[in-house]
């Protein structure tokens, strides 16, 4: 059917399928009306089938109502589940998600799992679902730029939590599709975080040819989205892990350390970085470890921890771990010292100590800097230094924010559980990270009062 006829018929369309979709959607009132898609009903499977496969010429309102209407039919009469897939419906609906048809309509979006999870009443149904394995495609969604702002407002609010509860449903009722849902879920993940490392590359490569971004500019726009990309799919994810055998499916998978890498793409580079710190109201007290998205993240980590304190409190250790690597070899650069520098003594917590990192920083604004390569290397190291600052930062707050939680919910009952992950606060690793989380906290207080007991802060600050 051509867009102009979609068009003229949209109203009665609509009309029509809702209140067939009102109809259906009581097993009592199903069964009065006396139709089905058994193969008694031709019209009104052609008609279904001719929307499903024009889903752009009829719009999502006209789809989603569709939707609406075909899972209702299939919940109200299950026998009408084979029908459904023998008449090509099932295959036209997990096209649109493979082709990637879907609308930017939060109603169509909704629809989805609904649908997906009345497609798999039966054993043999569930079968075909499988075959087609539609989650990689409808987890798409979430890391898609038509679906997120400034582009679109599909998935504002609750939207994303709405379709995680959806995906467990469908997981919970047919078992035999949770690996994979859980494969495509770590897809996802990977796939956004090569998301961020591709904005990252392209926001380093805008700074070093000094070009300075714009409210228009494409750069702001992607880093928009990709916070709604993190938070929309870390609310998906804490709705769908909230059982302990789909937490531990994805740990399996590696999906911790995914999440944890992925924190360090929320943040921008280089002299944005700088730019985002300067213009915090009150710079001494600001933490970038409870903006929405981390905050997200955090959340759902402290989800999984509930089934997993003991993995997830090694994985964050290990992570912090990785960390203190990674700013002691920032420390290094920005104090200008070679990386294997002999005179540096080789004690773990001077790796990680802050006093007298600022010295070489000038006491100008960042717009004060003189253009050139010095500048440009010197605020690419300084925001590298921070960054690494920042993602540690987070990383304690998870780890506190899980230690804290699983106490309160330990009790006698869980007493292994619990033994498990009191373990691993004893162990020889944890014991080496808090002595380097103690250090450096210790050596950034003592460097923030030298700082701020200069002459000129006063003034500077006033300034800012």
């Amino acid at each position: 059917m051509c867009g102009c006829v979609a068009h003229t018929c949209a109203p009665p369309q609509y009309s029509i399928l809702n209140t067939l979709t009102v109809m259906f959607h009581s097993h009592a009132s199903a069964q009065i009306a006396n139709v089905s898609l058994d193969g008694t009903s031709d019209t009104l499977t052609s008609v279904i089938l001719d929307i499903l496969q024009n889903p752009s010429s009829y719009g999502g309102v006209i789809t989603s109502i569709t939707c609406t209407l075909l899972y209702d039919i299939m919940n109200a009469s299950p026998q009408s589940v084979a029908t459904v897939h023998e008449s090509g419906l099932g295959g036209a609906f997990t096209s649109i998600l493979s082709s990637g048809c879907v609308a930017a309509t939060p109603e169509l979006i909704m629809a989805i799992p609904n649908v997906i999870a009345a497609l798999s009443l039966t054993e043999a149904s569930a079968l075909k679902v499988a075959k087609a394995n539609p989650f990689p495609s409808m987890l798409r969604i979430f890391y898609s730029p038509e679906y997120a702002m400034p582009r679109s407002r599909a998935l504002q609010g609750d939207m994303a939590a709405i379709f995680g509860t959806g995906v467990d449903e469908v997981i919970r009722h047919v078992p035999s599709l949770r690996p994979l849902c859980i494969d495509a879920l770590v897809g996802a993940l990977k796939k956004i975080i090569a998301i961020g490392e591709e904005l990252k590359a392209d926001e380093q490569a805008a700074d070093l040819a000094n070009i300075r971004t714009s409210p228009t500019d494409p750069l702001i726009n992607r880093r928009t989205a990709y916070l709604q990309y993190v938070s929309n799919f870390s609310q998906l994810l804490e709705q769908i892990l909230n059982k302990a055998e789909t937490a531990t499916s994805f740990i399996s998978k590696g999906g911790i350390d995914l999440l944890l890498d992925l924190y360090q793409y929320l943040l921008p580079t280089d002299r944005n970085f700088l730019s985002n710190l300067s213009c915090m109201s009150n710079f001494s007290i600001a933490h970038l470890a409870h903006f929405s998205p981390a905050q997200s993240l955090t959340l759902t980590l402290k989800s999984i921890a509930q089934f997993e304190a003991q993995t997830v409190i090694k994985a964050v250790t290990a992570g912090l771990n990785k960390q203190f690597s990674s700013l002691a070899a920032a420390s290094k650069k920005l104090r200008n010292l070679p990386p294997s520098d002999p005179s540096s003594p080789s004690s773990s917590t001077f790796e990680v100590n802050a006093e007298g990192v600022l010295n070489d920083i000038p006491r100008v604004g960042l717009h004060l800097l003189p253009p050139g390569d010095a500048s440009t290397s010197l605020i690419a190291n300084y925001s590298l230094y921070l960054k690494n600052i920042a993602i540690v930062e987070w990383h304690c707050s998870v780890l506190s924010y899980i230690i804290r939680n699983v106490s309160m919910k330990s009790d006698a009952s869980s007493f292994a559980r619990i033994e498990r992950w009191h373990k691993e606060l004893t162990s020889n690793d944890f014991e080496t990270v808090f002595k380097k989380i103690a250090a450096l906290h210790r050596s950034t207080q003592l460097e923030t009062c030298r700082v701020r007991t200069e002459e000129s802060y006063r003034e500077r600050e006033e300034q800012r």
